[in-house]
């Protein structure tokens, strides 16, 4: 796993330490084949068709889909005062964490190569596992950073999100303002340096590689956010 730091401009100067913009690549996934296959099921997809009948079937397929991924993050703090704090910060947040977060363009090749649809639909059932392991990692290093400063997190929350796209198990509300807006995105690709990992928007507004999204999440003060009386 590589860290590049980058120096990012900062008002507050208590929180030197964590406005530092962060770019994280070749970080390890763990593979949750379980959850795979719990998709695969609410999905409907026919799994005895692909040959993947049993557990160790649906690892070893989940385990050669993981050996195609290429993680890269980068992600930064935003404070109150960010232009589009108002619609990115999350009622009462002090402040949050924006970043960009894909799994590499080697699975969408692989899916362009295959005319099963039960197989196109299992390999996006995995890259949905796949994603929201990532992002959690990243959550938990963000959670520590915040927790040196007496902060909590909110919710992961997406303000571009690939399953958004193709499926109905959506992680925001279908009218929320951040939803997949060019605008936002466009801001936000340049301030994160989102090429550095390899990201950018097509003339279609999508993110490229296919498998990534943007996300914000909240700081709050814990004594706000978990109701203990600040000392």
């Amino acid at each position: 796993m590589s860290i590049a730091r980058f120096t990012a401009p900062s008002i507050a100067l208590k929180f030197l330490y964590i406005n530092v913009m962060k770019k994280i690549k070749k970080f390890k996934i763990p593979i949750y084949s379980h959850e795979v296959f719990r998709k695969a099921k609410k999905r409907k997809i026919e799994l005895d068709k692909l040959g993947l009948s049993d557990d160790k079937a649906i690892k070893e397929y989940a385990s050669s889909l993981a050996a195609l991924l290429e993680p890269a993050t980068v992600f930064d703090y935003f404070e109150a005062c960010h232009i589009h704090s108002k619609i990115l910060m999350p009622p009462k947040a002090a402040a949050c964490t924006c970043g960009i977060f894909t799994i590499g363009d080697k699975l969408d090749t692989k899916l362009k190569t295959i005319e099963d649809e039960n197989e196109i639909k299992l390999i996006h059932a995995a890259c949905d596992v796949f994603m929201n392991t990532g992002i959690n990692f990243i959550k938990d290093l963000i959670a520590k950073e915040a927790a040196l400063e007496s902060f909590e997190l909110g919710d992961i929350d997406y303000f571009y999100n690939m399953s958004l796209l193709c499926e109905k198990e959506n992680d925001l509300p279908e009218n929320s303002e951040k939803a997949n807006s060019k605008e936002i995105l466009i801001s936000a690709l340049k301030e994160l340096q989102a090429e550095k990992i390899g990201v950018s928007l097509n003339e279609n507004g999508e993110l490229t590689p296919k498998f990534t999204s943007a996300f914000t999440i909240g700081w709050f003060p814990k004594s706000k956010k978990s109701g203990r009386v600040a000392p």
